[in-house]
């Protein structure tokens, strides 16, 4: 669609030509800042659609530095050009942000999805949320209760409250907090859709074929196993303590594909036979 739901084809769109554009100017641009700053405006992109999706982009400028062994004070130049430009980037909304509530905060939906998240009524992941009424009870894009408070405490105190309801649910209920930790983990790397099951097993298959994939890269030395798990470490760990939800795990399934097609490319090497000299 021209237009599709959520951030995610942006986020994946611009993380790419984030890392791709990196790739080239990374060590060739004889301006690091400048390169740093050109890097920072697809950084300040992603960060604007979804902050999380900044870490990948940041753990691949770092590979690159280390792979290809660029002087430190190169590097630091460069990052630091990445880095003002991102806040630069972030700093329109800050201050909207700041001159609207009064208080310098980007966002307001953390403590919105982290209690619709954790509570009693809580399932691992959104459609069951929404299957047993979960999540119609407990977030304000379904709950006219939790709507009204929202206008009445404002944006920022309702994510405090929230957040502040939420992590006291987990500080008492340990049990349940690691049972739906646990699912969620499982269910950000083979998700379960309740309303489409074929793009989910798609991922599944994507998923199963990366891990020899990441195997057999490990074995040959290559380098980018450390960028593909330095990604899959840091990145689902926001998405681990909040409801599962396959558009989630969109903006790095690209990082499962490189590792998937490199098994593929393998399986075919090995079953084709070879040709005669």
């Amino acid at each position: 669609p021209l237009m599709p739901q959520w951030d995610v084809s942006f986020t994946i769109a611009t993380l790419v030509l984030g890392c791709a554009f990196s790739s080239k100017s990374i060590a060739i641009s004889p301006h690091p800042v400048w390169a740093g700053f050109a890097l920072g405006l697809l950084g300040g992109m992603v960060s604007l659609m979804n902050p999380v999706a900044l870490l990948a982009l940041v753990c691949w400028i770092g590979f690159l530095f280390l792979a290809r062994r660029v002087p430190t004070r190169y590097w630091i130049r460069c990052f630091l050009g990445f880095a003002v430009t991102v806040a630069l980037c972030n700093a329109p909304w800050l201050i909207r942000n700041y001159a609207l509530w009064h208080a310098p905060v980007l966002r307001t939906n953390f403590g919105m999805t982290l209690y619709s998240s954790n509570n009693n009524c809580a399932a691992p992941n959104l459609g069951e949320d929404g299957l047993n009424g979960c999540y119609q009870q407990t977030h304000p894009i379904a709950s006219d209760a939790e709507v009204q408070l929202l206008r009445r405490l404002g944006e920022v105190e309702y994510d405090r409250q929230r957040t502040a309801d939420a992590f006291s649910w987990i500080r008492s209920h340990p049990s349940r907090f690691a049972q739906l930790t646990t699912a969620r983990v499982a269910q950000f790397w083979f998700p379960l859709d309740t309303i489409s099951d074929g793009p989910v097993y798609a991922v599944w298959l994507i998923t199963l074929l990366s891990i020899p994939g990441m195997v057999l890269m490990f074995r040959r030395r290559e380098l980018a196993v450390w960028f593909l798990l330095s990604v899959w470490l840091l990145y689902p760990l926001a998405y681990y303590v909040v409801v599962a939800s396959d558009r989630y795990r969109y903006p790095i399934l690209w990082t499962s594909l490189l590792p998937a097609g490199y098994c593929v490319m393998a399986l075919v090497r090995r079953l084709r036979p070879s040709s005669p000299h």
